[in-house]
């Protein structure tokens, strides 16, 4: 089901995606020197609070009850780490598409307060909709 979201949620998202892949390189770079070993803690407090921030933003949504939560002091194998920031992605693509005008109806990609009262008022000024004098 698609839901309508402000877009304030849309340009939420697009930073928390801009973090994320950030943040994903960083690990990436740090598995790559120890791939069997303990991400840094403050790798692992940075993952913890973006991953707070992505919760705050798609925990309405009911597909995401099982999205993974750390504790800011939390020690991370680089291995879960990865599959945590795998799971992150996930989530942000999900909410993208709940929230996603799949049919391109009012010719925005997302479903936005903002953007369908635009398009509402649009509709009203089109010549071919005015009532007959």
């Amino acid at each position: 089901m698609v839901e309508i979201i402000s877009y304030a949620k849309v340009i939420e998202h697009r930073q928390l995606c801009d973090r994320l892949a950030a943040l994903s390189r960083v690990a990436a770079k740090a598995r790559g020197i120890a791939p069997a070993g303990s991400a840094s803690p403050l790798l692992a407090a940075v993952t913890a609070a973006l991953l707070a921030d992505i919760y705050g933003l798609v925990s309405r949504d009911p597909i995401t009850r099982t999205f993974p939560r750390l504790d800011l002091g939390q020690r991370l194998r680089h291995e879960r780490l990865a599959i945590v920031l795998l799971d992150a992605q996930l989530a942000l693509e999900l909410f993208r598409d709940a929230h996603h005008d799949h049919d391109e109806e009012t010719g925005d990609e997302w479903l936005t307060i903002e953007g369908l009262e635009q398009f509402s008022s649009r509709r009203n000024l089109s010549p071919s909709l005015r009532p007959p004098l």
